[in-house]
């Protein structure tokens, strides 16, 4: 049931010209590092006359050609020739660029009679170094979903087999068909939403395959890892079960120039079974229990390739563990007053980076340190000592409590559930006690939550519910 045995004619109407030489494909690879690159590719002679010599030329964003003469050669009519061509390009740095190739000066003297179909056209991307990537895998997906049972069988039964470090994968529990699963979020519908997708199940591959998880893979799951990383990215972890506190740290280096990319985060629980409804599963795996600070991702600005930088990101989750009767709106979880986490020390983390036309360009599962003291993991968050926020919920006006151990700047930003932005504004925090107050009288009734992030790129985010 595949291509692979088919055969198929090409018909090339009325009387061929003897010289008509088409290149029909560059193979040089689509990611290169930076350095000497071999222009490579594919010629096909649709002329009747035996090609024994051409001029090969290529150019680089529309510029001077680079020629050089192939000679010896024995290319037949309707015959395909693979070259190479004699000087390699060297791209001036990293970056985007489009290489043109055609074939000119047949047999020395002949001109090319069907100049329509001369030359080839590819965009190469050129990257500091190539970086194996660990592609990003995420399900959209529902116990109330009947196609998804053998989706999700499907999708485990191919990366089950295969070495686990070499993939991430997210499950987005949906409010549909039906009343939905008890785990769906707004965050995880919202995140549905970012993809535009309106059915389940439902699986994305680096933000670029889109399909039905039945119709994954193994050949899907190698393409994914053939191509080269955008960026570096790894990180570490510490969790405080006992006050329901998980702190990551998430460091990532562009081989690119980089500048609208963003780093999203997610908290998963390994294993989450007590949201069985009529599918028939009975576990469910990696299940997203909330995105930190929120499912929009944080921006992380102009970097060059190779530097690094970081994010460090805390969350605690509040109140106590509530199972909703389903995944409809009026009975999601509020992250402020409540939870569903069924084992707190089943939690763990997923990080990747993704640009504004959603291609993930790499992935990571960052690696736990607990028991470990964190302070060594966080030595960018030395600057600040703990932060509170009281009233919760609030009215009227809402107190934000900062301990400092040293003064420094910072960015506060408050924002509701759908992302949308309420305050934004930078503050000077000296060492010791802080208290920032914010006027919410305006505000629509809802949850919202605000962050703080240093001038070290550390975020601190808390959940707060405006009620009036």
């Amino acid at each position: 049931p595949t291509p692979v045995d088919n055969v198929y004619y090409q018909f090339l109407f009325g009387t061929q010209p003897a010289y008509d030489l088409s290149v029909t494909n560059i193979t040089t690879p689509t990611y290169v590092a930076l350095g000497a690159t071999a222009i490579t590719g594919d010629i096909f002679n649709l002329g009747t006359a035996t090609i024994t010599s051409l001029d090969i030329n290529y150019t680089v964003n529309g510029g001077t050609a680079v020629t050089s003469t192939l000679n010896g050669l024995s290319i037949a009519p309707f015959a395909h020739y693979s070259f190479t061509h004699p000087t390699n390009w060297t791209p001036t740095g990293v970056g985007v660029y489009t290489i043109a190739a055609k074939a000119t000066n047949l047999n020395i003297t002949n001109v090319d009679a069907n100049t329509s179909n001369d030359s080839y056209t590819k965009t190469i991307n050129v990257l500091s170094e190539l970086v194996q990537r660990v592609p990003l895998y995420e399900v959209f997906t529902s116990s109330t979903c009947p196609p998804c049972a053998p989706g999700n069988t499907n999708f485990h039964n191919i990366l089950d087999t295969v070495n686990q470090s070499n993939f991430c994968y997210i499950k987005f529990q949906q409010d549909f068909p039906g009343t939905g699963d008890p785990y769906a979020t707004t965050e995880s519908v919202n995140r549905r939403g970012f993809y535009s997708i309106n059915s389940i199940p439902r699986m994305e591959i680096d933000g670029g395959w889109d399909g039905n998880a039945n119709s994954f893979t193994y050949q899907l799951y190698q393409d994914s890892r053939s191509i080269p990383a955008n960026y570096k990215i790894n990180g570490t972890f510490y969790m405080d079960t006992v006050n329901k506190s998980y702190s990551v740290k998430v460091r990532y280096s562009p081989l690119f120039n980089a500048s609208t990319d963003k780093l999203y985060i997610g908290i998963i629980e390994k294993v989450t079974q007590k949201n069985i409804k009529t599918n028939g599963e009975t576990k469910f795996i990696n299940v997203m229990k909330k995105m930190v600070p929120n499912e929009n991702g944080t921006a992380i600005g102009t970097l060059a390739a190779g530097a690094w930088d970081s994010l460090s990101v805390s969350y605690t989750f509040n109140g106590n563990y509530r199972l909703p009767s389903d995944g409809q709106t009026a009975n999601v979880i509020n992250n402020a007053t409540e939870n569903s986490v069924e084992h707190w020390k089943n939690l763990s983390f997923v990080a990747w980076i993704q640009s504004p036309t959603k291609l993930v360009h790499n992935s990571n599962y960052p690696k736990n340190l607990t028991p470990a003291d964190p302070a060594g993991m966080f030595e960018l968050v030395k600057s600040i000592d703990n932060i509170n926020v009281y009233p919760n919920p609030v009215s009227n006006v809402l107190s934000m409590g900062i301990n400092m151990n040293m003064t420094d700047n910072a960015v506060i930003t408050l924002v509701d559930e759908k992302g949308a932005t309420y305050e934004n504004k930078n503050v000077n925090l000296i060492q010791g006690k802080n208290v920032l107050e914010f006027d919410v009288t305006k505000l629509p009734s809802g949850i919202y939550n605000i962050s703080l992030i240093d001038s070290h790129h550390n975020s601190f985010t808390r959940s707060i519910v405006v009620n009036h």
